[in-house]
């Protein structure tokens, strides 16, 4: 069981060391110190369970961050399940942002960005798994430590990590096992199928409008404002990211094709109406300016 300690190397190397470990531990990731912490102290164990890997992290006030230039160095089709054992830690991916306690879990996709913000002495238990291997899709955000589902899940995993350097033959069942029990664990982070495909189907048939908006689809779908915004709870994701998400993936194809017109013109094709604001918006999503993405794939092509 490999185990990487800050305690092994000199106080004026020690975050340096932190940031080579948990890149060679996890996936890559940029982490950064606590502008007024104290000197950093950090210690990870890894352990792997088949086609699982299990690491428990032990840290003082840190941030770490996993942006688009973390994504392209390092993509992986993954995600971590956090379960914290002590301390606190908040979490931001996408628009949403949650606070983990004891007990609770996150679910963190390695396909896109997010933040963890280390807040005081923490400790978790990090479950890193294909995202194939989980049945059905959910999308990021907290998992309630308080739901009997999460309970059970969590005792598997930390009994799971107890054990996990003498499992040898029965590493693949229980890989199996845990796979199931968080599918069942996640099952809240999943949108209503029925409810969330229509709005899905109506929407991506109007992002061409800019008057794309909450009242405007629930009007048309014949529900609630608030039946809408209660659809994308638990979800990691909100209405107006999921619009804004969408219309920066038609933006990037068009610009990846080569299609005519300058890339203001390409923002407003898709309901954004003002230029600066679409290139804000696409730049912190792909990691580059709408004229630095199109000419990057004109020049691949």
């Amino acid at each position: 069981m490999p185990i990487w300690n800050t305690a092994a190397v000199t106080h004026r190397d020690r975050f340096a060391f932190w940031r080579e470990v948990i890149c060679e531990a996890f996936a890559a990731l940029d982490p950064r110190r606590a502008a007024d912490g104290p000197g950093f102290q950090g210690r990870v164990n890894l352990a792997g369970v088949g086609a699982i890997r299990y690491a428990t992290v032990h840290a003082l006030p840190h941030r770490v961050i996993r942006g688009p230039t973390e994504i392209r160095r390092d993509p992986q089709e993954a995600v971590f399940v956090n379960l914290q054992l002590a301390g606190t830690c908040a979490t931001r991916q996408g628009d949403r942002d949650y606070l983990l306690r004891p007990g609770d879990c996150a679910l963190l996709d390695l396909t896109r960005p997010y933040e963890i913000d280390v807040r005081d002495d923490f400790a978790i238990l990090c479950v890193h798994l294909p995202r194939a291997r989980l049945a059905a899709r959910a999308l990021p955000g907290r998992i309630d430590g308080a739901r009997p589902e999460t309970r059970v899940t969590t005792a598997l995993m930390r009994a799971i990590w107890s054990d996990a350097t003498i499992l040898g033959p029965h590493a693949a069942s229980l890989e199996g096992a845990i796979c199931d029990l968080l599918d069942a664990a996640l099952g809240h982070l999943r949108p209503p199928p029925a409810m969330m495909d229509r709005i899905r189907v109506y929407v991506r048939a109007r992002l061409s409008e800019p008057g794309l908006n909450p009242t405007s689809v629930a009007r048309a779908l014949g529900m609630s404002v608030r039946t809408l915004h209660a659809t994308f709870e638990g979800t990691g994701n909100t209405f107006a990211a999921y619009v804004r998400a969408e219309r920066l993936a038609r933006c990037a194809a068009d610009l990846r094709a080569g299609r005519n017109g300058g890339v203001a013109e390409i923002g407003w094709r898709w309901g954004f109406s003002d230029p600066a604001h679409f290139s804000r918006v696409f730049t912190a999503t792909y990691g580059v300016s709408p004229r630095a993405y199109r000419a990057e794939h004109t020049a691949a092509h």
